[in-house]
């Protein structure tokens, strides 16, 4: 039997944008689209939950960006449907920095790759075509930094999250 308290956990950025339509696949609602900084899989979340509470970070305003172009990942057999992000600054790379230092400090992950700035829209199957038809760049804004646990079927739940400052 499965411990209830573990969980299939991840770090993002809670996303507000003005969303393109999306022509077919399945499409992630908008209170679920977020940007991914950090995947933890299968956590035992009061552990991870008591060490957040040591979680020290740079506050920062609510951040700007767009989304310039889509990505069809993965490339050879793409199964996403995603709009690449390009922030106005660099606070999504600072924050995210200050979160993987956190992480790899209290060994949760080691995480040596770029960040791929990026919010999921729709999963396969879908049409590149009508997608790219149908694409025009659309803002985007950063509200908060949270961790999600991910149910299934494109839900994601909030289960911790430290909100940005307005600006």
């Amino acid at each position: 039997m499965k411990d209830p308290d573990i969980k299939r956990l991840f770090f993002g950025l809670e996303l507000e944008g003005d969303w393109m339509p999306a022509p077919d696949g399945r499409v992630l609602d908008e209170k679920h689209r977020h940007c991914t900084l950090a995947f933890l899989g299968d956590q035992y979340l009061p552990n991870l939950l008591n060490a957040l509470q040591n979680f020290r970070w740079q506050p920062c305003s609510e951040f700007q960006g767009r989304c310039d172009k889509l990505l069809f990942l993965p490339s050879k057999k793409p199964r996403v449907v995603a709009g690449h992000i390009l922030w106005e600054n660099d606070s999504c790379l600072s924050i995210h920095q200050q979160l993987i230092t956190f992480l790899n400090k209290n060994h949760y992950v080691q995480i040596d790759k770029a960040l791929l700035p990026h919010v999921t829209l729709a999963r396969a199957p879908f049409t590149k075509n009508k997608w790219n038809a149908l694409f025009v760049p659309f803002s985007i804004k950063a509200t908060s930094l949270t961790l999600y646990q991910s149910l299934g079927n494109l839900i994601y739940q909030s289960v911790w999250k430290l909100s940005f400052v307005s600006s």
